[in-house]
């Protein structure tokens, strides 16, 4: 037994399976664009809150005059002024503004989290396809293998003159069709192929036949809600925004000067030393004021902003509702379209394992020459197409199985069986 698991350890340790495929396919630059949009969000969030913190100006002036001048206007002056500025009160902005940017930034985390589950959606759809399309491929070399032999046994039998020329025209004609039919497969697996590279960024091939979990009534997570639920939240606080603009702005400021003057007055030289007394060349001053601004009229151009925002605002609301509405309808019908693709499935199974008993009894009696080569082509058609069928059946059962967790939000790597 330990010597079986030895042997067959490489081929666990290669298999390709689709969570692996999910993780590979989170280095497309979609998510990685919503990731830098969710960082960006962070830093500007943390810019507006800082903004309306107290904040420290620097400033510095230089002012030379060379020519007519008041007594009192110094010749040079040179001045450094640090400022301390405070909005006290505007109404309510600053605190919808950070709320809107915290709102802002939970937008783009839910934009970054739906963007992986949508990734995780496709590289599920492709994962399942090339399987799917994989296994047509086998069944189709199979034909193609089965309908060779019957053609070289016919060939050899005409020459012989114990097989009509229609009978072999007819094998030869469905010998080129299912060559052609699987040339279309195998075009339809290197497309396949390419858009799993277009995704990852790698050329994975799936090997390994994952399921997913069966689904049940999940709680309702869509991201797509919780969007429209934000973007309602955002609008709700851009109508605080709009209030705020109805009152009154107050603001703090305290300035700290250094200056030094020359004044160098043309005057008498008696003079001079007594102007000196009143033109202080060197000092300092502290400034403190309190500013008051309302705009108490614009012809109501700000109480019309306020209506109007508060339309958007009922707008959205109505948006929320409809997709909620939409959601839980997509849900139920998925969840019906699997218990139907079950049932499908297990139809399909019957149906294959009866076309593939007759085309064994069928074929038995055809190289016997006791039935038609019409009769034994219809049983081949049968048996191929039913297996077709039934691996497009499995394929949708399971895509269906995805679009149901996507589209309840749900991650759709955690519902992956081993």
């Amino acid at each position: 037994m330990k010597i079986l698991y030895l042997l067959f350890l490489p081929l666990f340790l290669l298999a390709n399976d689709l969570k692996e495929f999910i993780d590979l396919s989170l280095n497309n630059e979609s998510y990685l664009q919503k990731q830098l949009q969710f960082s960006k969000s962070i830093l500007e969030q943390e810019s507006i809150q800082n903004a309306y913190l107290p904040s420290l100006h620097l400033g510095v002036s230089y002012l030379g005059s060379n020519k007519d001048r008041f007594i009192i206007e110094p010749q040079e002056s040179l001045m450094s002024t640090l400022s301390l500025k405070f909005l006290l009160f505007d109404g309510g902005n600053r605190e919808a503004k950070i709320a809107s940017m915290q709102s802002l930034r939970q937008l783009a985390h839910l934009e970054k989290e739906n963007m992986a589950n949508y990734i995780a959606l496709n590289a599920s759809v492709l994962y399942f396809n090339y399987l799917s399309l994989e296994s047509i491929i086998k069944s189709y070399k199979q034909k193609e293998t089965t309908l060779q032999n019957q053609l070289k046994r016919l060939e050899n039998f005409y020459q012989a003159g114990l097989a009509s020329q229609s009978e072999l025209e007819s094998i030869r004609a469905k010998y080129e069709l299912s060559s052609y039919e699987l040339a279309q497969n195998e075009l339809k697996l290197h497309e396949l192929k390419n858009e799993i590279y277009n995704l990852s960024k790698t050329h994975f091939i799936p090997s390994f036949q994952n399921i997913l979990q069966e689904p049940s009534v999940e709680k309702n997570k869509s991201y797509e809600i919780a969007l429209m639920q934000e973007k309602l939240n955002l609008e709700n606080l851009k109508i605080d925004s709009a209030k705020a603009e109805l009152f009154p702005k107050i603001f703090l400021q305290n300035s700290f000067s250094f200056y030094d003057m020359n004044y160098n007055p043309k005057l008498p030289y008696e003079l001079k030393t007594t102007s000196e007394d009143f033109l202080k060349e060197h000092g300092q001053s502290n400034r403190f004021f309190i500013a008051f601004e309302w705009k108490i009229f614009d012809f109501g151009a700000n109480q019309k902003a306020l209506e109007a925002q508060k339309y958007t605002s009922k707008i959205t609301q109505l948006e929320l509702e409809k997709t909620k509405r939409k959601v839980d309808i997509e849900l139920d019908n998925l969840l019906q379209e699997i218990k139907i693709s079950k049932i499908k499935i297990k139809a399909l199974k019957a149906s294959f394992n009866a076309a593939n008993l007759a085309f064994e009894a069928i074929e038995k009696k055809y190289n016997a020459g006791l039935c038609s080569y019409v009769e034994y082509l219809n049983a081949l058609e049968l048996k191929y197409k039913s297996q077709s069928q039934l691996e497009l059946a499995k394929n949708e059962y399971e895509i269906t199985k995805v679009r149901y967790y996507f589209t309840a939000g749900v991650d759709i790597k955690t519902k992956v069986l081993e």
